[in-house]
C-alpha cells in the first residue's frame, strides 16, 4: 500500500493540477468581469462583524471591480510561474473564496468543487522551501495526506451522485435523461439529439454505473487509468452536449490526483 509516500512524481501532477485550476480560475475571471460589474452595483454583500475581515478583498471590488480582479491575476500568475508557497496558495484559496461569495447568486457545483481542490493544493506539495528541514518527513506526511484527502473528496462527489440518481425512479427510469436532452437552455443548439426510451434507459443507467463504479474501482491501479480515461469521455461529452463546461474542467483537472499511476503484476488495491 502506498500510504502518505511522498515522491517528485506525485509533485509533478499535484503542480501540474494546480496549475490547471489556477488557469481556469485566470480564464473564468476574464469572462466573468462584465457580471462581477454588474454583481457589485446591483447586489453589494452586507458585511457583519468577522465577515468584513474573513472576505475583506470583496471591499475592493465594491470600491472598483478592478481592485479585485488586477491583485487576483497577480497572485495566479505568480502561483503559476513561480515556486509552490504556502502563503501565495492561501492568498489564491482566499480570492476564490471571496470570488464565490461575490458571485453566489450564480454559482454552481463546479465552484464548490474548485476551492476544496484549492484548499488540498496548498498542502500536497512541499514547497521548496521547507524540503531542507530536518524534520522534512512531517511536511511529507502532510503533503501525502493531503493528496489521498483530495482524491477521498473526488471519489466522495461521484458516489454520492451515482447513489442519489440510484434512489431517483426518474434516473432509474431513463426519464431523467429524456428531460435534460430537451432542457433548451443546457442542450448545445450545434448537436440536436432524439432518443428513444431504450435509449434514454441505457444511458442513464450506464451514467449510475459508471458513477458508482469509478467510486469503487478507482483504487485498483490496474483498472485507474482505465476509469480515468472514461472519466474524461465522460465529462467531453456532457461538455459537449450540454455546455456544462466548467465542472466538466475542474473534475478532468481534478483526476491528476490519481496520478501517477504504478503498474503492479498482481491487482492491488491502493490509496497512493
Amino acid at each position: 500500500m502506498n500510504n502518505l509516500n511522498y515522491s517528485e512524481k506525485n509533485a509533478f501532477w499535484i503542480r501540474f493540477c494546480r496549475n490547471g485550476l489556477y488557469l481556469f480560475l485566470i480564464v473564468k475571471i476574464v469572462f466573468i468581469q462584465p457580471i462581477l460589474e454588474d454583481v457589485t452595483q446591483f447586489i453589494p454583500v452586507q458585511f457583519t462583524g468577522l465577515s468584513s475581515v474573513l472576505f475583506a478583498p470583496i471591499l475592493l471590488a465594491e470600491i472598483n471591480i478592478f481592485f479585485f480582479i488586477i491583485p487576483f491575476l497577480i497572485v495566479l500568475l505568480v502561483g503559476i510561474i513561480f515556486r509552490h508557497t504556502y502563503y501565495n496558495s492561501f492568498i489564491i484559496l482566499w480570492f476564490s473564496i471571496c470570488l464565490s461569495r461575490l458571485t453566489l447568486q450564480i454559482i454552481n457545483g463546479s465552484d464548490l468543487v474548485l476551492n476544496l481542490l484549492l484548499l488540498c493544493s496548498i498542502f500536497m506539495e512541499v514547497p521548496p522551501a521547507y524540503r531542507k528541514f530536518s524534520n522534512l518527513h512531517v511536511f511529507e506526511t502532510i503533503a501525502g495526506a493531503a493528496r489521498i484527502l483530495c482524491q477521498i473528496q473526488v471519489v466522495f462527489i461521484y458516489f454520492q451522485s451515482g447513489y442519489n440518481k440510484l434512489l431517483s425512479e426518474a434516473w432509474r427510469s431513463g426519464d431523467a435523461i429524456y428531460s435534460i436532452t430537451h432542457l433548451t437552455f443546457f442542450q448545445n443548439p450545434n448537436l440536436p439529439w432524439e432518443l428513444n426510451e431504450t435509449e434514454c434507459l441505457l444511458l442513464a443507467w450506464g451514467v449510475i454505473l459508471f458513477e458508482i463504479g469509478f467510486a469503487l474501482l478507482i483504487w485498483v491501479k490496474r483498472l485507474r487509468l482505465t476509469l480515468l480515461v472514461l472519466g474524461c469521455i465522460f465529462h467531453i461529452s456532457i461538455i459537449l452536449f450540454l455546455g456544462l463546461l466548467d465542472f466538466g474542467l475542474i473534475m478532468i483537472i481534478g483526476y491528476c490526483v490519481f496520478l501517477p499511476i504504478q503498474r503492479s503484476k498482481p491487482l492491488s488495491v491502493s490509496l497512493g
